[in-house]
């Protein structure tokens, strides 16, 4: 935890109120606090620790509570498992909700933002997702119709964009490593040995050196 505050001090010059970091199940008798004493100085950061599965929805679901939503999410996604299907029922139950919360622009924006990362769903289920908001706004009076629309537009392009970042970054890797390949077999290095030093597979390196 004391990691994650310096990481979000250092990216965005801010000091955190609170941070909340969601898992999967930990391992019972884990430390709820970070200690670290070097040099003669003594570092001590304590934080609580919710278990997700065990809130009650009627506290998460309450009217005002905007971290309470996204808790939601985080205990449905944890229900769901890798079922793609369920997390999909539970994101469109959950996108009413969203809707129907009397919030401003920027908390429905930074909630879904923070909703929609924590569900991952694949791409066609998040069309869905979208085809489905769009159908409930269509009840709902013009300016709020359009600003939810507008924020599921933007919520879910940042996600593309994301993905095709890490998507380049990926194929940027790939490519470096193949290079430093083809160097290694120019050398005489043994396949073996190229596959363990770059991590490429075995059959890539063959293709490669043929």
């Amino acid at each position: 935890m004391y990691q994650y505050k310096s990481l979000i001090y250092l990216k965005h010059q801010i000091e955190p109120v609170g941070i909340a970091v969601i898992t999967d199940s930990r391992p019972k008798g884990e430390k709820t606090f970070y200690h670290s004493e070097r040099f003669g100085v003594e570092s001590l950061y304590k934080y609580v620790n919710v278990v997700v599965s065990g809130l009650e929805d009627s506290l998460l679901l309450s009217e005002d509570n905007r971290v309470g939503l996204v808790l939601y999410a985080a205990k449905c996604k944890l229900l769901s498992g890798d079922d793609e299907s369920k997390k999909f029922r539970y994101l469109r139950d959950i996108s009413k909700l969203w809707l129907e919360r009397g919030w401003d622009r920027e908390d429905k924006r930074l909630v879904l933002l923070a909703i929609d990362y924590l569900m991952k769903l694949t791409k066609d289920y998040r069309e869905q997702i979208f085809d489905y908001v769009e159908t409930l706004a269509k009840s709902l009076e013009e300016g709020k119709k359009a600003m939810y629309v507008s924020i599921f537009e933007e919520v879910y392009t940042a996600r593309g964009v994301e993905q095709g970042i890490e998507k380049g970054r990926m194929e940027g890797r790939i490519e470096g490593q193949a290079e430093i390949a083809r160097n290694l077999l120019n050398d005489g290095l043994p396949v073996e040995k190229v596959a363990q030093y770059t991590t490429l597979p075995r059959e890539e390196v063959e293709r490669l050196r043929n």
